[in-house]
């Protein structure tokens, strides 16, 4: 019964995760300069990308899922509200599957949230607007006053 009931959940995380993506509120922008803001990111220069101080956020995901789709605005969103204190970087897992290999990346999308080069927390699959930057802002270093 317990195979069962974890193989009947891997498949609706397969199917949440590769549905269509619905609509959702967040502020879009034709801009290309917004786009600059979520650095497409390969295995070559991954290494280099999170090791940068303070909070790296890596968006792992794919083109033909549904929510990575869903997320990529909420994450161009974060990244320009939380600009410069967070810096965001995208990796295609077909493209670039070392790094994915590397954080055994399973479920799509997979935010991995880095500091100082360490990895410090991970959360998977779709959230609005405030609950992404609240998971990204938890693991910001508190300054002392």
């Amino acid at each position: 019964m317990q195979v069962l009931r974890l193989g009947l959940s891997l498949c609706f995380i397969f199917i949440i995760g590769c549905s269509e993506a619905p609509e959702q509120k967040v502020k879009h922008s034709q801009t290309t300069k917004e786009d600059s803001l979520v650095q497409t990111v390969s295995d070559d220069s991954f290494k280099d990308f999170v090791s940068a101080p303070g909070i790296v956020v890596i968006n792992f995901g794919a083109p033909w899922c549904g929510v990575c789709v869903y997320m990529k605005p909420v994450v161009k969103q974060a990244a320009q509200e939380l600009k410069p204190d967070v810096k965001f970087g995208y990796v295609d897992i077909d493209k670039y599957s070392k790094a994915a290999d590397l954080f055994k990346v399973g479920p799509i999308p997979n935010f991995t949230v880095f500091r100082d080069g360490q990895p410090v927390g991970q959360f998977i699959g779709k959230a609005d607007i405030e609950e992404f930057k609240e998971l990204i802002l938890q693991h910001e270093i508190k300054t002392k006053e």
